[in-house]
């Protein structure tokens, strides 16, 4: 399992860091369908941090026989805000030094033919860098995926995630 740091990059403001995430073995992370967006951060041990934002990533996992093609593919959601409520329910877990909760349900995903597909939803409260943040793995809609898979896949990230 290595990590990896999701930050946004931009040539006046410089780097601002989402999270550090454990990517399991065999998992890549790529890029999503569009730059991570900084609304506004917030300094822990000097160290910029998003405080209100949002970024979205593609997790894949090569297949290990036929180069080129993709055993499975999810998409990963990382947001934030200012606003330190986490939401009422969901199953308790540990993310580092802070609690936070987990929620199965779906999303909506596609423009024409939307459905919906499983996802799993973990958030948590940092008072360090004052925000609360929202984690979702979900499968895509091109590749269906079970959530007994979202769920190995998002205990892997959370078992090395860093907020701060």
């Amino acid at each position: 399992m290595g990590q990896q740091l999701l930050a946004a990059r931009n040539a006046l403001l410089g780097t601002t860091n989402l999270l550090v995430l454990a990517v399991p073995e065999g998992w890549r992370l790529l890029d999503g369908y569009a730059q991570p967006e900084v609304d506004s951060w917030s300094e822990y041990r000097d160290r910029r941090w998003m405080r209100h934002g949002q970024g979205v990533y593609r997790l894949v996992e090569p297949h290990p026989e036929q180069r080129g093609l993709v055993r499975c593919e999810v998409e990963l959601s990382v947001s934030t805000t200012d606003v330190m409520t986490l939401a009422m329910g969901g199953e308790p877990v540990d993310i580092g030094e802070h609690g936070g909760v987990c929620f199965h349900g779906q999303v909506p995903k596609g423009w024409l033919g939307r459905r919906t597909v499983p996802a799993i939803t973990v958030e948590w409260a940092c008072p360090q860098t004052q925000r609360l943040v929202r984690l979702v793995v979900n499968g895509l809609q091109q590749a269906p995926v079970e959530r007994t898979v979202l769920r190995r896949l998002m205990d892997g990230l959370l078992a090395g995630v860093q907020c701060h």
